[in-house]
């Protein structure tokens, strides 16, 4: 299995639907974006990038673990460093 590397977006100053975006635009190459993900749904749009076989060397956290979208953007940032 191919192992994928990239590197998250940096949340910090960005509303969630725009860095979500990013995001999905990131992983293209890895897996089919999530439709609309918006700040209601990031638990289960962050769920499916826990979830995805190409991205499991990426350290992404487990979303039911942050009480919003802000905090599990920035562990998975910093597990990549």
């Amino acid at each position: 299995m191919a192992v994928a590397k990239f590197f998250v977006t940096d949340p910090r100053g960005m509303q969630f639907d725009i860095w979500a975006r990013a995001v999905n635009q990131d992983l293209a190459s890895f897996m089919a974006p999530v439709d609309r993900p918006s700040e209601n749904n990031w638990q289960f749009w962050a769920q499916q990038m826990f979830s995805a076989d190409a991205l499991v060397a990426e350290s992404i956290p487990n979303p039911g673990k942050f009480p919003d979208w802000k905090s599990w953007a920035l562990q998975w940032m910093t597990n990549q460093n």
